[in-house]
């Protein structure tokens, strides 16, 4: 409809502190990296018919209830999800919205500390480290802790979701370069 496109172009403009583009942003940003690395896994599992219908079904839910969101901030000209929570649930869904932001988050944190720790231990075999080396606790602690002190605390610290909007950029090139390092490892697991 028109007022839902007059909704998805004013909201394309500045991007304001929890504002739905900047939210959009970062929860795109956090749900595309989980999603396209389980991709392969979810296919592995349950084969090709199977995996086809569960993403068929995953867009469908995802296409859903993102239409429902939207319609809620429209009908109420809402301009962020605490809002919207509100309007569609009242206060108990507000409270359940930041409840499982406080369990989503430090999970998102905890996935992200173990792929890092995975990656610097492929690369540090890569470059002959000793393997033996790199599955060890000094190793782990070795990376783990400037990783840390440098990224996650600070990140952490950000008390906006719109402070991490431009995060979808370092998300794409990520994924990018998971993309590359999977079409060049690959063929060694065919052998």
């Amino acid at each position: 409809s028109i007022r839902r496109q007059q909704f998805a172009f004013a909201n394309r403009g500045k991007m304001d502190k929890g504002g739905i583009m900047s939210s959009t942003l970062s929860l795109v940003s956090a749900a595309i990296g989980g999603g396209i690395l389980s991709l392969p896994w979810v296919f592995a599992v349950s084969g090709w018919a199977v995996g086809v219908f569960l993403l068929a079904l995953g867009a469908f839910a995802g296409i859903w209830s993102n239409n429902l969101i939207a319609d809620v901030a429209i009908k109420n000209n809402l301009k962020n999800f605490d809002q919207v929570a509100h309007a569609g649930g009242g206060k108990c869904l507000q409270n359940l919205l930041a409840v499982v932001i406080m369990f989503y988050l430090p999970g998102c944190v905890i996935t992200y500390m173990i792929l890092f720790n995975s990656l610097a231990h492929y690369i540090a075999n890569h470059f002959g480290l000793d393997p033996e080396f790199t599955k060890t606790m000094l190793f782990r602690t070795m990376v783990g802790v400037p990783a840390t002190i440098c990224f996650y605390f600070p990140l952490s610290m950000m008390r906006e979701m719109g402070a991490l909007a431009f995060g979808g950029v370092a998300s794409i090139f990520s994924l990018v370069y998971v993309g590359i390092i999977m079409t060049i490892e690959a063929p060694a697991y065919y052998h």
